[in-house]
């Protein structure tokens, strides 16, 4: 590669002319010229900024306020534009100018103005010092995260004396802050009580910037955890800015504690909400909505399911699921308790149904058992039975009955009523080896209305699986959320539940239909 050149002023105006004539990029110019891209690049926005007659000529010493090296760093921070737009519209000479404004920024570095003649004394000179004031000194440095600067203009020391006692205190502790020249150990000796209070002085600096950092973790803490956005770091820079506005710790010292960019909070700080973003917090004002609606009990399957049905859109599973764990929600669970009560029977029937849960049309196949639930008038614990009867085509609850005794007439009447809504229905009916079912009057009233009566094994209860599974779906969508004092209440929250589960609790396996809607299609 052949060695860059220095271009003459007629060149340099000649390389900006073709550029702004559109006969070639920064790279096709450049490398007709022998130049860098990067000097190509400069020499445009120089001549974009102060007009082309400016290339021809060195570039002169510029003073810029503080005020334009602030809003200039801040809007390319925010992403108002790429550095050679930011340097047009402020007139900056060149990037690199900016670039450095931005690395003081970063670096906690104060904006300083000075003139071409003054640019000699930006150190400092240094001073006579008192150990008391080193001391001092040195843990407003501490205090302030090391900012040289900052310390040199507050006490007008040099760099050379803060950064050297700050080195000496680090290695020596506050005994290194003690100056030794001209005059022995003995006379320079500190007492007990002032090597005491020069170290308490330090000492508090560290703790107050240790206390900082001990809140700073917690609150991240609290925070943590995967962000709708997608952004790293989000739990950090929640924690930074609440510690920020509540505490008023300095942005600078925060950032350097949880090793982030200050430049890189403020980015966030700024931002404007991405598409994925705006859809994905409407997905959890839905999912808040219907978790609180349902009393808990929906699961991310059935939430997808109400979400894509009630709000007309069509998410994943997937998404809702990441985000219920965003928001640490799922559906209630339960503990299954098996009981198993032994009686003689009248009459039994073979085990038609074999497991077959299958049906292809409504009042093929009916599924029944009886189930209790327990409420509570003082102290004392009284109890309701639920008799109910199930549908394997669309899974609906065919009828039911509730009352305060599991005996003959329960089961019964609840089957009478079935038959009365349904009189051309001549299912397989199945049930367990309970007393009622295997009752002789039962099975006449099976006869009587040309059903096939079918019973779970002994022991069995997966043998009426969906049955069982129905009551584990009442009790934890519903009776296991809370504690009910009252017959009256619990009648009525079960009545309430069969009606939703009915009509408005959405199955993947009905095709994302209620019960009562599969049911219908059917007839249609």
């Amino acid at each position: 590669m052949s060695k860059k050149k220095s271009l003459t002023s007629e060149e340099r105006v000649a390389a900006v002319q073709e550029y702004l004539d559109g006969k070639g990029g920064y790279k096709a110019i450049a490398r007709k010229y022998n130049i860098g891209a990067t000097t190509m690049k400069r020499m445009v926005c120089r001549a974009k900024t102060e007009g082309i007659e400016s290339v021809a000529k060195a570039s002169p010493y510029r003073h810029y306020t503080n005020e334009i090296k602030e809003a200039a760093v801040e809007d390319y921070l925010n992403g108002k534009g790429s550095l050679t737009e930011i340097c047009i519209k402020y007139k900056i000479s060149t990037d690199i100018v900016l670039r450095r404004w931005i690395s003081w920024y970063n670096n906690g570095k104060r904006f300083k103005e000075h003139k071409r003649s003054e640019r000699g004394l930006a150190m400092n000179k240094g001073r006579k010092t008192t150990r008391e004031e080193r001391a001092e000194i040195v843990a407003f440095c501490i205090e302030n995260n090391k900012n040289y600067t900052l310390t040199v203009e507050k006490y007008n020391i040099s760099y050379q004396q803060i950064y050297s006692w700050l080195r000496k205190y680090e290695i020596n502790g506050v005994e290194g802050l003690i100056d030794h020249r001209g005059k022995s150990k003995k006379q320079e000796g500190l007492t007990e009580a002032d090597r005491l209070r020069m170290e308490n002085k330090i000492l508090q600096a560290k703790l107050k910037d240790q206390e900082m950092e001990i809140k700073l973790l917690k609150t991240q803490g609290a925070e943590r955890g995967r962000s709708l956005n997608g952004v790293r770091n989000v739990d950090k820079y929640i924690a930074i800015k609440y510690m920020n506005e509540a505490e008023h710790y300095p942005i600078q010292k925060l950032c350097a504690a949880v090793h982030v960019a200050r430049s890189a909070y403020y980015k966030w700080l700024h931002r404007t909400p991405s598409h994925s973003q705006q859809i994905n917090e409407q997905l959890v004002e839905w999912i808040k909505q219907h978790y609180e609606e349902r009393n808990g009990i929906l699961g991310y399957r059935q939430m997808t399911v109400v979400i894509n049905r009630e709000h007309d859109v069509h998410f994943n599973k997937k998404r809702i699921y990441r985000l219920m764990q965003i928001l640490h929600l799922k559906s209630v669970t339960r503990v299954k308790k098996n009981t198993y009560i032994p009686s003689t029977p009248q009459i039994t029937a073979e085990n038609i149904l074999n497991r077959d849960f299958h049906a292809d049309k409504p009042n093929e196949k009916w599924l029944t058992d009886v189930t209790e639930f327990k409420y509570y008038v003082g102290t004392e614990i009284r109890k309701l039975y639920l008799s109910a009867i199930l549908d394997l085509y669309d899974r609906r609850i065919v009828t039911y009955k509730i009352m305060e005794s599991n005996n003959n007439e329960l089961v019964f009447s609840t089957f009478d009523e079935a038959v009365r809504l349904n009189p051309d229905a001549h299912p397989i009916f199945h049930s367990d080896r309970g007393f009622q079912y295997t009752n002789k009057l039962f099975h006449q009233k099976l006869t009587d209305a040309g059903m096939i009566q079918s019973m779970s094994r002994v022991g069995r209860c997966i043998d009426n699986g969906p049955m069982e599974g129905w009551w584990g779906i009442l009790k934890s969508e519903m009776y296991y959320l809370r504690k009910f004092t009252d017959k009256t209440k619990l009648i009525s929250a079960i009545e309430e539940y069969i009606t939703y589960y009915n009509t408005r609790r959405y199955q993947i396996k009905l095709s994302s239909m209620t019960p009562m809607e599969y049911h219908e299609a059917y007839a249609a």
